[in-house]
């Protein structure tokens, strides 16, 4: 029985070879399978992260706690300077981002005159009527209010065709 061959003037064990071959198809399988759980992990805005009673529900606090500076319509005003919250301004500001993060900044910094002073299940209310007045859909579940559980789901300005 042969153990080596000759390939391109080198001698080649075929042991090697088959150790080496289950190796690599090994190793294929373990990034096949580590690539396709990180996909079905995360989530993007475009995934039904909010329900529309949220949003609804966010609306009544965006109208009590916002709409001084960002205007009823979203619009954003020169006095006392919110920017808009809506369209492609919006969209690109955010894009990339987990919703984890911009819970945290939003959270931090919101309203300009009284920073971190909205709670958080509220605070979660206005990010979904954010969401829904951008066209983003919603879906079956509340957005969560705890910034751990918001850290998989990601801002994307607009939706992967996947």
């Amino acid at each position: 029985m042969r153990l080596s061959y000759i390939h391109r003037g080198r001698r080649l064990s075929v042991f090697g070879c088959v150790v080496g071959s289950a190796a690599l198809t090994l190793m294929a399988i373990e990034i096949a399978a580590t690539s396709t759980a990180a996909s079905q992990k995360s989530l993007t805005v475009w995934d039904g992260v909010y329900t529309g009673a949220q949003a609804e529900r966010g609306k009544v606090a965006f109208s009590r706690r916002c709409s001084f500076c960002h205007g009823e319509d979203l619009d954003g005003s020169e006095d006392p300077g919110g920017p808009p919250l809506l369209g492609s301004v919006f969209l690109s500001h955010w894009d990339g981002l987990s919703m984890a993060e911009i819970f945290a900044t939003v959270g931090e910094t919101m309203p300009q005159n009284r920073p971190a002073t909205v709670p958080t299940e509220e605070l979660a209310e206005i990010l979904s009527f954010l969401l829904h007045t951008n066209k983003i859909p919603p879906g079956q579940r509340e957005l969560p209010d705890d910034p751990a559980d918001l850290q998989d789901i990601l801002f994307v300005a607009r939706p992967e065709t996947r």
